[in-house]
């Protein structure tokens, strides 16, 4: 058998699940472009709300009809975005808050904007810059709060992973918050935490650490208590930056974005797929059909349709 022959088959068999996961003439399809940066994109419906951070707008793209209009302005320049029992959530990098959005043309409703007090009649301190988040079935909200860019006006030296406990209730009007002890910090000793996913069961929490490029993996005890902290898998084999936004398939296979690509993992850490995008790969989130994944990079949108009924398999893992 020739060499060439040979390490061709070493590949096949190396990454069986892709040649599953993503059909063979599967590629990357771009259905909107010519924003600044594109981000957050969440599914509502049959349609992808994502963000424009620095014009400060989410954008609505209607699979239907192929066409995108704005949805929200002046969101104070918001990055991820979550669909959650009726309210459209995000990170307002602006507001240094996580909102929440009853309907278009109105302001959001602050959900929190300060770090937890160890005692009531401390100083309430500003978070960095909420950035990403995942909200589990219990309406509480996992979310990340790095720094990019300016440093200065910082209130804290921490860049945390938190979790907030809120109650819906009514007609999705009136937001109560979380009783205490239901918001804390999950992390402070990671870098620069971006993405964070949740697995399907919600048994495990996932954590992009962008300054190390490592994802991280935490058991969750129950809602918002973690332990088990481990290092889950890394994009690129450690090279550059970490990842960026993540999402989950149905079967619990991990989604991270970075480097151009789409990087994707069993729930082993082992990696399954690269999706080759192009531009700098920012996030991630499937449409209402669990196979189409929709991507956003650099000034576009994209999507994909994949193969996600399909079995997990061993593959080779990125973690030198």
């Amino acid at each position: 058998m020739s060499k060439p022959i040979a390490a061709l088959l070493l590949f096949a068999l190396a990454f069986p699940t892709a040649a599953q996961l993503v059909p063979e003439d599967a590629e990357p399809e771009k259905v909107a472009d010519g924003y600044q940066f594109t981000e957050g994109p969440a599914a509502i419906g049959s349609k992808i709300v994502f963000t424009d951070i620095p014009a400060s707008k989410i954008l609505i793209f209607d699979p239907e009809t192929g066409e995108t209009k704005p949805f929200i302005e002046d969101t104070r320049h918001t990055n991820g975005l979550l669909f959650h029992r009726g309210l459209l959530y995000g990170c307002s990098h602006g507001r240094r808050a996580v909102v929440a959005y009853t309907k278009p043309g109105e302001e959001p409703r602050i959900l929190c904007d300060t770090l937890p007090k160890d005692n009531p009649d401390d100083e309430p301190i500003r978070f960095n810059s909420p950035n990403d988040l995942a909200i589990d079935s219990t309406d509480g909200i996992y979310f990340t709060d790095p720094r990019y860019g300016s440093r200065d006006d910082m209130e804290t030296d921490v860049e945390g992973v938190y979790y907030f406990r809120q109650a819906i209730k009514g007609q999705h009007d009136e937001l109560v918050p979380g009783r205490e002890g239901l918001f804390h910090r999950i992390d402070g000793g990671l870098g620069r935490p971006n993405g964070i996913a949740l697995s399907p069961d919600e048994s495990i929490l996932y954590v992009a650490d962008n300054a190390a490029n490592w994802i991280y993996a935490y058991d969750i005890k129950e809602p918002g208590q973690v332990e088990n902290k481990r290092p889950f898998a890394r994009i690129n084999r450690g090279g550059g930056g970490g990842s960026d936004g993540m999402c989950v398939d149905k079967r619990g296979r991990l989604y991270a974005t970075g480097h151009g690509k789409v990087w994707v993992f069993e729930p082993t850490g082992e990696l399954v797929a690269t999706i080759d995008v192009g531009p700098a790969t920012t996030n991630c989130t499937f449409g209402e059909d669990g196979k189409t994944l929709y991507i956003t990079a650099n000034k576009g949108l994209y999507r994909i349709t994949l193969d996600t009924d399909a079995p997990l398999e061993h593959a080779e893992a990125d973690k030198d």
